[in-house]
């Protein structure tokens, strides 16, 4: 075969680095303390994702089929509790193992609280526009298109690479007294802001 170029040893490289972060992961997921409790939040959350149906957003749009109707905001509250615990492995280890042990379900939590906390604020504020906004642009093809461009611009972007690098720092945290839980509270924020 043809010698590989710079690019796909690259694309090479960056698929083995996720497959090992996702392996860590769930290694971590199976052989910590916290990690069973991980995993008990995201089969639940999966399984009220898959029981679960939005309620329409914009007015002439149906829900149908069986099962629980939540409605947008609580959709997405379900939906966070079925992805993030496991893409939170990595953070929550690093504070796992940066606290003593009497702590260190104190302080995961609060990351976990703090991260989410961001996340479902993000939600809301996302729930809240996305109505009006499906029934603004649903007669204009062209700025769905353009919105798509700058979703696609932004995937492949520098800024977004950088955010992600921000997102995935591990600060040093402290692992006495009451500045500990405040730095986890402070490392799930700005982990989760990023």
């Amino acid at each position: 075969s043809a010698p590989r170029t710079g690019s796909q040893l690259a694309a090479s490289a960056s698929i083995v680095r996720v497959a090992d972060r996702q392996f860590r992961g769930v290694r971590f997921a199976l052989m910590t303390g916290a990690g069973p409790a991980l995993l008990a939040i995201t089969m639940a959350g999966w399984v009220l994702l898959f029981w679960a149906r939005a309620a329409p957003i914009a007015p002439h749009q149906h829900a149908g089929g069986a099962g629980l109707h939540l409605p947008p905001m609580s959709s997405w509250l379900v939906m966070l509790l079925a992805m993030m615990p496991m893409a939170l492995t990595h953070p929550i280890e690093h504070v796992w193992t940066q606290s003593l042990r009497r702590t260190r379900w104190r302080r995961a939590g609060l990351f976990g609280l703090a991260y989410f906390g961001v996340w479902a604020t993000a939600g809301g504020l996302l729930v809240t526009s996305v109505g009006a906004l499906v029934e603004t642009l649903r007669p204009f093809a062209a700025p769905a298109l353009t919105a798509g461009l700058v979703a696609v611009l932004w995937q492949i972007s520098p800024a977004k690479q950088r955010c992600l690098n921000r997102c995935h720092a591990m600060p040093p945290l402290p692992a006495l007294g009451w500045a500990a839980d405040g730095h986890a509270v402070r490392f799930g924020l700005t982990a989760g802001a990023w």
